[in-house]
């Protein structure tokens, strides 16, 4: 559990040492992920601008820190240009997608890690064949 005061000191410190290590705990990350307990480097992010689609990233939700990718920007609920919703998706199960986030709620980016080229093909066609 991490609640959003912790998250706040946790982002505050990002912003100081411009990255920061974290643990994965879960398998929704699932074949990139293969451990639980795998060591990540956080990146700071400033602008929504910076995060291309599959882009890994670390995110406050439900008092607690996800790590996931980014999707798209979230074409509703948008009116606040400062705070943006974004969607985020697991890769596991590859056909599920998050609830939207506000870009207040994002921890950082990780960039040492990539999905592949045959995963990004495959979740785009499931995205097509099987739209939300």
């Amino acid at each position: 559990m991490l609640d959003y005061s912790k998250f706040i000191i946790l982002k505050k410190q990002l912003e100081i040492e411009k990255t920061i290590q974290l643990e994965v705990l879960g398998s929704s990350m699932l074949p990139l992920y293969r451990s639980v307990g795998e060591r990540i480097n956080v990146e700071i992010i400033h602008e929504l601008i910076e995060l291309k689609r599959f882009d890994i990233i670390v995110f406050w939700q439900n008092e607690g820190l996800i790590v996931h990718y980014f999707w798209k920007i979230n074409s509703f609920f948008n009116d606040n240009a400062k705070d943006p919703t974004i969607i985020t998706r697991p890769l596991n199960p590859i056909t599920a997608y998050d609830h939207p986030i506000h870009f207040n709620q994002l921890l950082g980016i990780v960039r040492d890690k990539k999905i592949g080229n045959y995963l990004k093909f495959k979740i785009s066609l499931l995205s097509i064949l099987q739209p939300k």
